[in-house]
């Protein structure tokens, strides 16, 4: 049975992902800001219990990066995050890490796999560092 573990549940985009799990009835675990320890920027201890999830949709961004310390913490908790997933030592059968505009300048271009990033902004660069 596939399990999947949203990590930003709480944001635009997995709120949707959520409503869309809850509708094709597929078993999921929400992350969102309140699962994090503000202090140490991982995820509170014993948090997910005997949830083992099969796949991983990663679309946190628990701040736009406005300045070189909203980046910064951006960065860590990603970083923290993909640390605290890899430590479980389970076999994932997808991670899916979903992004931002920004990385592409944000100007409402068609984006292709052929389009070459080109952050204009920290937000954008911390997407693009993220990736």
């Amino acid at each position: 049975m596939k399990q999947i573990l949203i990590v930003g549940a709480g944001g635009f985009v997995g709120r949707h992902l959520v409503q869309e799990c809850k509708k094709r009835n597929i078993e999921f675990f929400e992350i969102t800001r309140k699962d994090y320890d503000s202090e140490t920027n991982k995820l509170r201890p014993n948090l997910l219990k005997d949830f083992v999830p099969t796949s991983v949709i990663f679309c946190l961004g628990p701040t736009p990066a406005r300045n070189l310390l909203d980046m910064e913490i951006n960065l860590l908790l990603a970083f923290n995050m993909v640390e605290e997933i890899s430590s479980w030592q389970i076999e994932l059968e997808g991670f899916t890490y979903i992004s931002s505009d920004a990385v592409y300048g944000g100007n409402n271009q068609l984006i292709s796999v052929d389009t070459k990033p080109y952050a204009q902004d920290l937000h954008g660069a911390m997407h693009l560092s993220r990736e």
